[in-house]
């Protein structure tokens, strides 16, 4: 599974995790949270790649959450042979 992410439209948190639980097809459970979508990607056994889009507005969007979400997606690159993540 390859799933695109266009990071310009993360606006706020709250429109990353929709964003997030929409295109990943995260449960109603998802916690809304970066703790949350840690423990379901490190779940996840199937092959996913992502790739996300104008991520070096992240940051600029987010601020301090925005580096909270480059951390955790990059751990999560680094930890999970069966994820990639592209930063574009």
């Amino acid at each position: 599974m390859h799933v695109f992410f266009d990071a310009s439209v993360w606006k706020t948190i709250q429109v990353f995790h929709q964003n997030i639980q929409e295109k990943l097809s995260l449960s109603d459970y998802y916690g809304h949270n970066l703790d949350a979508l840690y423990d379901l990607l490190k779940e996840r056994r199937d092959p996913l790649t992502i790739t996300v889009y104008n991520a070096k507005v992240i940051e600029q969007n987010l601020g301090l959450q925005g580096s909270k979400i480059l951390s955790t997606l990059k751990q999560i690159n680094q930890e999970k042979s069966n994820i990639t993540i592209n930063f574009k």
